[in-house]
């Protein structure tokens, strides 16, 4: 199976992120080969390597904050009634005091 990526013209929003890591690998070895020949990369591969970066950043910070919320999810369903019954009366005592 043969898979062609045009880089400069990839979207990143709109890219699956197996393809951004795919990406990410070759905009890093095209980086490291302008190093190696003591030359500066052009803009678009900084460009793109930044752009390509903060996505995959982004997506795993959201998947990570979507378990996260499951994860209190589930705990908060495992308390007690007197449990649950402190956290309520903790957040009102928390809000009735910013309110002042």
């Amino acid at each position: 199976m043969k898979v062609t990526i045009n880089i400069k013209a990839i979207v990143a929003e709109d890219t699956q992120l197996e393809d951004l890591f795919v990406v990410k690998s070759q905009l890093l070895t095209m980086d490291s080969g302008y190093r190696d020949l003591k030359l500066d990369s052009p803009d678009w591969i900084t460009n793109k390597l930044d752009e390509v970066v903060r996505e995959i950043n982004g997506r795993v910070r959201a998947e990570l904050t979507r378990r996260l919320k499951a994860a209190k999810s589930r705990h908060a369903a495992l308390k007690s009634r007197d449990e649950r019954r402190k956290d309520a009366e903790a957040e009102i005592a928390e809000l009735e005091a910013k309110l002042v």
